[in-house]
């Protein structure tokens, strides 16, 4: 009986000697705020465990981690330590609390955690130079405003202004002037009048006005070409001019009578059938262009006979 419960005991304690532990040690007990501390924390996984050598939280209560790192094991021992650096930003009496580090054993995973760590923080500057420095400090003095920059800016901003106004009242005054005269209008896009006309009234027999029925625009169309051609080869203005004022005009501007003839025959009977509905078909305008064809033929520009070669 005595045996087995020394064996008991024997057993238990070889457990407990056997057990994970963790330390967190610091290198001073007094810190200054933001100051790095040096730490390290050595953790021994017992018989049959293993450090989980995973980062270790950022933050330990009010202490941040700032650098830190597990040291390759050493051999023969599964005792891992960490080592790093941690700055505390609360003055006073400061406690690290447990850190806890995982260990495996086998199958399972447990915490084993470090006891707590107190530390004294203390400021930067003293408590009596502190105060004497604050009651160094002078109330802050009032600086007259500099109004010399925004003077400068409302001066160029004003001549600025008058400058626009000079320029829109200059521009209201002489731009009629200045203006860019437009080009005239060239009805006959820089072709001779008499190669223009032939095109015209070539497209007004493709448009087949007569043949659907639409005599007074053939007409209409009709008239307002032969016009535009005389006036173009005559330099006289036509298209606001009366069938009965067309031929004096050409008589003085020098066309031929047989053509003044032709031209008021042509505008007469175009007149009849515009204005006064007389009866018209594609035969009977068919003919007109035919008359405007002749017509264009007795005004057109004569050829100059090449010149004879020398024998």
């Amino acid at each position: 009986m005595r045996r087995a419960l020394a064996l008991g005991v024997s057993l238990l304690l070889g457990a407990k000697a056997h057990a994970a532990t963790a330390t967190l040690t610091t290198a001073a007990t007094t810190a200054k705020l933001g100051d790095p501390v040096a730490v390290r924390l050595t953790v021994d996984p017992g018989a049959d465990g293993v450090v989980d050598a995973s980062p270790l939280p950022d933050m330990w209560g009010p202490a941040q981690v700032l650098t830190g790192g597990w040291e390759p094991a050493a051999a023969g021992t599964g005792v891992r330590v960490w080592s790093g650096t941690v700055a505390l930003y609360q003055l006073g009496a400061v406690t690290i609390p447990p850190v806890a580090v995982p260990i495996l054993a086998g199958t399972r995973q447990e915490m084993v955690s470090t006891e707590p760590v107190a530390l004294d923080v203390q400021g930067n500057v003293p408590a009596g130079e502190a105060a004497k420095s604050l009651a160094d400090l002078k109330p802050p003095a009032s600086i007259p405003p500099d109004w010399g920059p925004l003077k400068r800016a409302l001066a160029a901003f004003a001549l600025l202004l008058a400058a626009a106004g000079v320029a829109w009242w200059l521009w209201r005054r002489y731009a009629s002037r200045f203006a860019a005269v437009p080009a005239a209008v060239d009805p006959f896009r820089k072709l001779p009048p008499h190669v223009w006309v032939y095109e015209e009234l070539e497209r007004l027999l493709a448009r087949r006005l007569a043949e659907e029925g639409q005599i007074g625009t053939f007409y209409d169309e009709l008239t307002r070409i032969v016009k535009q051609y005389l006036q173009g080869r005559y330099r006289v203005d036509l298209m606001d001019r009366t069938t009965s004022e067309v031929p004096g005009a050409l008589k003085l501007a020098g066309a031929p009578v047989e053509a003044t003839t032709l031209a008021r025959a042509l505008l007469e009977s175009s007149d009849r059938v515009k204005f006064a509905r007389a009866t018209a078909g594609p035969e009977q305008c068919r003919g007109s262009v035919e008359d405007a064809y002749r017509l264009v033929d007795l005004t057109k520009p004569a050829i100059a006979p090449a010149a004879a070669e020398v024998a």
